[in-house]
């Protein structure tokens, strides 16, 4: 992973609406920022992967109208206040 940004020493000496200014190496802070997103990109992929592996999470991500759907089908009325029922009732215990 890469290291983290210190943005208040590459402010030190300017403006703190100033994000044009360059960094110690001679780049841009958008320079900074896109080039540590580039070098993430495959760690942060593989962490996602893994959560959504140890959370159970398979498929693709299905839209509101498909879930509506897919609890109607399974005799879930996404009207009724079933689910926040419970969570309101578990907050009072």
């Amino acid at each position: 992973m890469t290291a983290p940004r210190n943005i208040s020493e590459q402010r030190q000496g300017g403006s703190a609406g100033d994000t044009a200014e360059a960094t110690p190496s001679g780049e841009s802070l958008g320079e900074q920022l896109l080039r540590e997103a580039r070098e993430g990109q495959a760690e942060f992929v593989a962490g996602w992967r893994e959560c959504m592996e140890e959370l159970g999470v398979q498929g693709k991500p299905v839209d509101a109208r498909e879930l509506r759907e897919m609890l109607l089908q399974e005799g879930i009325h996404p009207e009724n206040n079933e689910f926040s029922r419970d969570i309101i009732a578990m907050r009072e215990e």
